[in-house]
């Protein structure tokens, strides 16, 4: 058969493919929701790749993209009723055989059980090389077709058993004798006889006797079918009665029509007359039929109404009437216009439908009466008398409900299309069915490589037993809430992820899905790693501190011990005051390298910089590591140019970096190695290289090498001790001079290379002469010293120390005391703890400074406190001088001996 419309048909199918060509995928889906008949798109292999609204309205379900093959319905079956495969489907030969498909008929199952007939108009879409690609189909509801066919079969069942109730009786007479010719069984019945043809009696009708409808008699020689002969016209629905010989009378219907020769001339007459009786019984059965019709629409759960070409209501059923809220006398009769939100909107409905054209899913927004708007969809079409516009028939569905999940599904898909977080959904078989930005910049997929392939694309190979179990647990309607594993991108990448897992539930309840919403953890899980890293290298370096701060304590205690069992022997007495010189000395070192940790760490170190020759911080650095390098017996080579290379630094700083160099380089080359400073110029900054033929370091170990607390192995590779903080100073030593330490090494055993880059000083004066260092060292002039310590021990000693070379000396061990003995006897020099019990050092400081009478006493500090916090307390304290325990004799001497 021919199906309806086909050349439009065919337009729309030929654009719809055009666009599945050329368009993306939102300018595809708004072209076929734009289609009023149900439309959808499929690959080569006939998964669905697109399928606009009126496809979802026509088949009662959502199909699923790159799942769903061949068809958008749920069950197919032939016009006859018979199932129908998808794979025979119209659609699928159409694309397996490269041809469109036009006629075929096929009824579409709906998972509500509801069926409908429909024609499908399949059309293979192919590329340049004329190979299939993929397809376009459209699905033609001919349901009301067919219930209009079936009512025209039984109407025309109804004719013919009205036909056989109420006869139809058909006769012929000739012109020229008026004799009857011809008659059928029908004439027969309503005349009550049978006439005889040809016979001279029986001219014009074959009844026995005929009365006009008025009871008047009617001769035969007047009959319609008389004055048709003899006056060559036709007669329409003239109304006679007919007496049969048995004395009833049956009023008939006449039609008759002259039949002419070949010239024209009346050779006959064909009357064919009805019996009315049934005729009027039909009309009866109509005017009921259409009383049932109207009751019909009455009570109809659509809305329905019509309105006139003036915009006045007309009628309205009571659908309409109770959506809307309205009394019938407050709706019927009033405009139309009255009750549309959006008053432009009538006029163009009016337009339309004036113009002939009719209007089909029309949105408006119609007032009810308590105020309330409802969104609705107009269907509406004009009936038309002889061209002339008598009323509307409107259809009205309310989907208000529908719009608001729209817009709230509208405003879900923006907050999930948005998120930061990868969202994606999958169904219960795992095939991924969403996937958004979030998803596309963790994964590195975009979403058409991602949705319609399994989830397992961004899972790893050893997780998909882990997430078989998640499916089967959602599968049973449990949330699986956040836990953390990993995932596949694109590029290989893992990513550590905090992964929440939902099931989706479905309209009626069923799970039908799942949403997975994945955090990117990789930068914490890092941050952790590191902090775990970090502690590790702490707790190691507490262990070395410990270890490091009890190696001297055993010859410490074996040297005090010594001297007092044989301290009246001369080289006993000198090998135990070396051993306790070393180990003190050693203790210090470590207590001062914490120091200046904690001040780097905490960027409490101020350097103090000025314009100074890198050969003299060169020459002091040499000095400071010269016992180290002597001890183990290397040769040291140092290169320095001319002529001078001058810093802008802090010489002491710089010089503790190149020592700590130095230091090291001794410390981890074998006895009798090679250590090179070689000082160089690279454009406006000096290099000083401090290379050594050591135990080399792994360059593995390289990165790690410059961080607090590692010592990259070198000393568990030689042996040696220590804190690992050294280098870590250095480099943050030289970067507080705009610098920075380079680390290069070929490997275990092959030596090491340490470069300090520092800036050149920019100022070009000359530099102030340098103090010689070989000064005779001045007279000791004996003070009146002050000791205030809560140490008994350190006070002693210290005492001990200072009345050794000729100070006079008192002690006391808390601050109320302190301020005591100084005024009962105003020392010279008040050596002060800072952490005395009762009142601590600041705070007598303060009062002495206080007081005028003792400006003349010089307050040095004595403490353990050596953090730059301390020394600007002390210094707004009024202290003079800041010394930090331990401290060597001379440093001592020179702060007692030092006045104002």
């Amino acid at each position: 058969m021919q199906e309806p419309n086909s050349p439009l048909i065919d337009s729309l199918l030929t654009h719809a493919a055009q666009a599945a060509r050329t368009l993306d995928s939102q300018s595809l889906a708004e072209i076929l929701d734009a289609i009023p008949a149900a439309v959808y798109t499929t690959d080569a292999q006939g998964r669905l790749t697109h399928f606009n609204r009126a496809a979802v309205e026509f088949s009662g379900r959502v199909p699923t993209l790159g799942t769903d093959q061949w068809c958008v319905t749920w069950k197919l079956y032939h016009a006859d009723g018979r199932p129908l495969p998808h794979d025979e489907c119209p659609m699928a030969v159409a694309l397996k055989e490269g041809r469109p498909i036009r006629g075929v008929e096929a009824i579409a199952e709906r998972p509500d059980g509801r069926r409908i007939a429909f024609l499908p108009f399949p059309t293979p879409l192919k590329d340049d090389a004329g190979r299939v690609v993929g397809g376009v189909n459209m699905l033609l509801d001919i349901s009301e077709r067919k219930r209009v066919e079936a009512a025209l079969l039984a109407s025309e069942a109804r004719f013919r058993q009205l036909v056989a109730m109420m006869p139809a009786g058909v006769y012929t007479t000739d012109a020229s004798s008026a004799r009857i010719t011809f008659f059928n069984d029908k004439a027969v019945e309503i005349w009550g006889r049978r006439p005889r043809t040809g016979d001279d009696g029986e001219r014009f009708c074959g009844s026995f006797r005929l009365w006009r409808p008025d009871g008047s008699a009617l001769r035969h020689e007047d009959t319609p079918m008389a004055l048709a002969m003899r006056e060559g016209r036709s007669f329409r629905n003239v109304d006679a009665v007919i007496e049969r010989p048995d004395g009833s009378r049956v009023p008939v219907l006449v039609n008759i029509d002259p039949m002419r020769d070949e010239n024209g001339a009346v050779r006959g007459a064909v009357n064919v007359f009805l019996d009315t009786t049934a005729l009027q019984q039909a009309k009866n059965e109509l005017l009921r039929r259409t009383r049932q019709l109207s009751a019909f629409l009455e009570t109809a759960a659509i809305a329905l109404h019509r309105v006139g070409p003036d915009g006045i209501i007309l009628w309205a059923n009571e659908a309409e009437l109770q959506m809307l809220g309205y009394p019938r006398e407050e709706y019927i009769g009033h405009h139309i216009a009255e009750f549309h939100a959006d008053h432009s909107v009538i006029s163009d409905i009016l337009n339309c439908l004036s113009g002939g054209k009719k209007l089909r899913d029309y949105e408006a927004r119609l007032r009810c009466k308590d105020g309330s708007v409802r969104t609705v969809l107009i269907d509406s079409s004009v009936y038309w008398e002889e061209g002339k516009f008598v009323h509307t028939q409107c259809f009205t569905r309310d989907i208000t409900e529908q719009r608001r999940a729209q817009e709230l599904r509208s405003r879900i898909a923006a907050i999930v299309e948005s998120s930061e977080d990868a969202i994606v959904g999958t169904d219960l078989r795992g095939i991924i069915t969403s996937w958004n930005r979030g998803a596309a910049r963790l994964y590195g997929y975009r979403a058409d490589e991602a949705v319609g392939r399994h989830i397992a694309l961004i899972i790893p190979e050893e997780l998909v037993a882990e997430q078989e179990n998640a499916l089967e647990r959602l599968r049973r309607g449990e949330h699986l809430e956040h836990f953390e594993t990993s995932r596949r991108a694109k590029d290989g990448r893992r990513i550590a992820v905090s992964l929440a897992v939902s099931p989706i539930i479905g309209g009626d309840g069923a799970i039908i899905g799942t949403s997975r919403v994945a955090r990117d953890i990789t930068e914490r899980k890092r941050a952790e790693a590191e902090r775990e890293e970090e502690g590790r290298r702490k707790d190691e370096f507490l262990a070395t501190l410990s270890h490091e701060l009890r190696n001297p304590l055993a010859p410490i205690r074996n040297a005090v011990d010594l001297l007092a069992k044989v301290g009246d022997n001369p080289a006993i007495r000198r090998d135990a005051q070396a051993i306790l010189d070393r180990q003190v000395k050693q203790m210090a070192k470590l207590v001062d390298d914490l120091m200046e940790l904690t001040r780097v760490s905490r960027g409490m170190l101020t350097p103090d910089k000025r314009d100074v020759a890198l050969a003299d911080i060169v020459q002091s650095a040499v000095e400071m590591s010269r016992p180290l390098i002597d001890g183990a017996r290397h040769r040291l080579t140092v290169v320095v140019p001319e002529p001078p290379v001058v810093l802008h630094a802090d010489p002491m700083r710089i010089a503790q970096v190149l020592s700590n160099l130095l230091n090291n380089a001794a410390k981890y080359t074998p006895s009798e190695g090679a250590i090179t400073l070689d000082v160089s110029l690279a454009g406006e900054e000096a290099r000083i290289s401090v290379r050594d033929t050591g135990i080399g370091i792994d360059p593995a170990a390289l990165p790690q090498l410059f961080e607090m607390f590692s010592r990259a192995g070198a000393g568990k590779l030689s042996g040696q001790s220590g804190l690992g903080i050294g280098l870590a100073i250095a480099r943050s030593l030289a970067r507080l001079h705009d610098g920075d330490i380079e680390a290069r090494s070929d490997g275990v055993g092959k030596g090491s290379e340490f470069v300090v880059r520092l800036p050149l000083a920019r100022s070009k004066a000359p530099l102030p002469a340098a103090a010689r260092a070989d000064a005779a060292p001045a007279a000791v002039t004996p003070r009146r010293v002050l000791i205030a310590d809560d140490n008994i021990d350190a006070a002693s000693t210290t005492a001990l120390i200072l009345r050794h070379v000729g100070h006079e000396v008192r002690t006391v061990h808390d601050g109320h005391a302190a301020l005591r003995a100084v005024y009962e006897q105003p020392p010279e020099v008040l050596l002060l703890d800072l952490s005395l019990p009762g009142l601590d050092g600041y705070a007598v400081a303060a009062r002495l400074r206080a007081d005028a009478r003792l400006k003349g006493v010089r307050i040095v500090a004595l403490t353990g406190h050596g953090l730059e916090s301390h020394r600007a307390r002390s210094r707004q304290a009024g202290f003079d001088e800041h010394l930090v325990k331990p401290v060597d004799p001379e440093t001592l001497a020179r702060a007692v001996s030092s006045l104002h």
